[in-house]
């Protein structure tokens, strides 16, 4: 098998959200016959499921092995009917296809490629392959999968790691899909068009490691904490408005969850603070409060000059909606942007966004009160010992001086 020089490895969540793209347009597209369609339209669900390293690198072989040497196909056919190994059976996954062929080194001679239909069947098939899964929320690579393929050369070995690290992932997404569709207390329908089929397994993942995905919140949490202050002390007129400041000390990578989440808890903190204007202030110093937040937000945290130009309205709703989002749910519904991003909280409209609360307050209870701040604006984490709160920092948005967090950023 070839295996290009330039290749470049597949950013999944970036395929994933094209492939739903692609869907959408396939769906309202009149140019194609309803049995083709309908195909198509399996094949990019299916898409949700699969490592789009795998994708490419089955569909490449076909499409060449197709175009370069048609009578290639037909002696595969032959060959495939006559094949005894219970290893290869075209019920089993991608995965599972392409590591037989990387791993076994007679196979790479004697057995052979998955024809153009039985790579259809693959396509449309969810994965039937075994071994522990690789939870989603948890982004580390397993261990010792080079050594594994040390017989193969180092463009093969890239590629069967790629495999062998998604293979786990598989069946606990199709378990979690499974469990999430079926739940009565959330209609299907509704429930698919709110969120993303990569937000519902990412949330399945969080919840089916609720211990492990509590630790790794807490941890996000506590570095987003340390990584920015906004302080607005009292003025001494309370007819006039204060001097805030805006301190960034990490920037964090453009799109990540750390960023997306210093986003949200950067909206919940400018939101807390147009609370206490409206408490104190006059509705003209709170607008002109408001414009000022906008204004030291767009200059100083680097990720808005990446995202979507948000005009001042869009700012204050925005705000207005995390605040009630943690006001009902708890803290660590601004730290899960694989579930929750940004531009989710921002765009949905209230209805949806209600729906969306009530099933997320269904599932996720136990996350509620690991992490919340106090009056005073510190930082209590939930002791996963006892279920104690302990100090782990300050805000840096509450009314007066506060110091920050001790938490080093990550």
């Amino acid at each position: 098998m070839s295996f290009p020089e330039n290749d470049k490895l597949i950013d999944n969540d970036l395929f994933k959200f094209y492939s739903q793209y692609k869907l959408c347009k396939i769906e309202k597209s009149s140019d194609l016959s309803n049995s083709e369609k309908a195909a198509i339209i399996a094949i990019l669900k299916s898409f949700q499921f699969v490592d789009g390293n795998t994708v490419r690198f089955i569909m490449n072989e076909a499409f060449e092995h197709s175009s370069a040497d048609s009578s290639l196909l037909a002696n595969k056919k032959d060959d495939t009917a006559a094949h005894d190994d219970p290893t290869y059976s075209e019920t089993k996954s991608m995965v599972n296809v392409i590591d037989l062929t990387l791993n076994d080194k007679s196979s790479l001679n004697s057995n052979p490629e998955p024809t153009d239909d039985n790579q259809a069947h693959i396509l449309s098939s969810s994965s039937s392959s075994s071994g522990s899964s690789d939870d989603d929320f948890r982004a580390s690579r397993p261990a010792g999968l080079d050594s594994d393929n040390v017989s193969l050369n180092p463009r093969k070995r890239k590629y069967a790691s790629l495999h062998q690290q998604s293979k786990g992932k598989e069946r606990a997404e199709e378990t979690d899909m499974q469990g999430i569709l079926s739940n009565d207390a959330f209609h299907v329908m509704s429930l698919q068009d709110l969120l993303t089929v990569v937000a519902l397994v990412g949330l399945g993942n969080i919840v089916r490691h609720a211990e492990e995905s509590k630790r790794r919140l807490q941890e996000r949490i506590k570095t987003v904490n340390a990584s920015f202050d906004i302080q607005a002390p009292f003025p001494d007129d309370i007819s006039t408005y204060g001097t805030e400041t805006f301190n960034i000390k990490t920037h964090f990578e453009v799109k990540s969850r750390l960023s997306q989440s210093q986003e949200n808890l950067a909206a919940y903190k400018i939101g807390k603070l147009i609370e206490r204007d409206r408490n104190y202030f006059s509705k003209s110093i709170v607008n002109e409060n408001m414009k000022r937040y906008h204004q030291a937000l767009s200059k100083k945290l680097k990720f808005y000059s990446h995202s979507e130009k948000q005009d001042l309205l869009h700012l204050s709703i925005y705000c207005k909606r995390v605040v009630h989002l943690v006001g009902k749910m708890g803290l660590y519904t601004l730290f899960i942007p694989e579930v929750l991003p940004p531009y989710r909280i921002k765009l949905t409209t209230p209805d949806n966004f209600e729906k969306i609360e009530n099933y997320l307050n269904q599932r996720c209870t136990y996350f509620k009160n690991i992490a919340y701040y106090d009056q005073d604006g510190t930082l209590k984490m939930e002791d996963n010992k006892n279920n104690h709160a302990k100090d782990v920092g300050h805000s840096g948005s509450s009314s007066g001086s506060s110091s920050t967090s001790q938490f080093p950023s990550n």
